[in-house]
């Protein structure tokens, strides 16, 4: 017994179709691949430029806290009439300021440099 002429037609329209959907879905996925890679792209250029500033920011904030220290340790030394006590008295001050950071980094630090991390990766 023969098949039907429509029933090979019909295997035909299928066959052809289900070659269009394949190349469709080759076409989509290649397109979203690239769509992909040049979102991945622009967000790593983009964070790259925040992270660059920001260590040249931090370059220069540590270059100012470090003439200030010296300005004030020198101004407390000729203060106290000895330039060793003034330099101690400074370094004291970052001492103490370090203990209190550490005391304080996982109610506070922590999560606020946490939360900031995420909003640059996520902004």
């Amino acid at each position: 017994m023969q098949a039907p002429a429509f029933f090979y037609k019909f295997m035909e329209d299928l066959k052809t179709k289900a070659e269009r959907i394949s190349s469709q879905a080759k076409d989509y996925i290649d397109t979203l691949y690239k769509l992909t890679s040049t979102k991945l792209t622009q967000k790593i250029v983009q964070q790259s430029a925040v992270l660059i500033a920001g260590l040249i920011l931090a370059f220069f904030l540590v270059l100012t806290i470090f003439f200030i220290s010296l300005g004030v340790s020198l101004w407390l030394g000729d203060l106290l009439h000895s330039r060793i006590q003034g330099f101690l008295l400074v370094g004291g001050i970052y001492f103490f300021l370090v203990i209190i950071l550490l005391f304080f980094r996982k109610k506070t630090l922590l999560p606020f440099l946490r939360n900031l991390i995420v909003r640059i990766l996520y902004d």
